[in-house]
């Protein structure tokens, strides 16, 4: 509990840090690629906890997002520690509710995750496994998220809206595993979908 109390207060502390920097972005800049929030997030297969930073181009329509996830030691050798990167496009599709909230139904992207550590090379113990037996490094992973997200207007100095958001991806092991398997009818496909939620601030 005490690593976790250190990693929320440094998150928040950068936050601040992060959203006085932000205030100084020109308009011009902005309408191009520039930084559009900060986030913190529960599962979705990039750790644990996760923080991350999103930019955004075209006038919000795409974003890039940025996420470095923490795992717990628990059954594992270690504490895991993941990058992830994710591309999502955004329809105009939101409606507002009344005159702060505002809903997003859909945002669709690519992501694609690597987890630092030696033990997350590639398989190759051929005195137990034909060679090729075990073709991906489990390290990189690659796959695709949804996100559906409502948000709330706070007028605040810093920050315009705060936004919770729900997200689901399947990634490739996931497909490989439920398309390329024989005996997938004991495999139901929402078994492989990976679900998420998180907390966005926009500057």
């Amino acid at each position: 509990m005490h690593r976790w109390y250190k990693i929320i207060v440094v998150f928040f502390s950068l936050l601040f840090t992060v959203a006085l920097e932000a205030q100084e972005v020109s308009a011009k800049t902005a309408s191009r690629f520039a930084l559009n929030s900060v986030r913190l997030q529960y599962a979705g297969y990039i750790g644990m906890l996760s923080l991350g930073s999103t930019w955004t181009f075209k006038e919000d329509k795409i974003s890039l997002e940025y996420s470095f996830g923490y795992s717990p030691k628990q059954d594992a050798e270690k504490a895991i520690y993941t990058n992830a990167i994710k591309l999502l496009i955004t329809p105009n599709l939101d409606f507002n509710i009344g005159n702060k909230v505002n809903i997003k139904p859909l945002s669709l992207g690519l992501a694609s995750s690597y987890t630092f550590g030696n033990r997350f090379g590639k398989y190759r113990d051929n005195s137990k496994y034909p060679n090729g037996y075990y073709w991906w490094s489990t390290s990189v992973r690659v796959g695709l998220v949804y996100q559906l997200e409502a948000s709330v207007a706070l007028n605040n100095k810093y920050f315009k809206r705060i936004g919770f958001y729900l997200e689901s991806s399947i990634w490739d092991l996931g497909l490989f595993s439920y398309y390329g398997n024989s005996n997938r009818s004991h495999l139901h496909f929402f078994d492989i979908v990976v679900l998420g939620s998180g907390c966005r601030l926009y500057f």
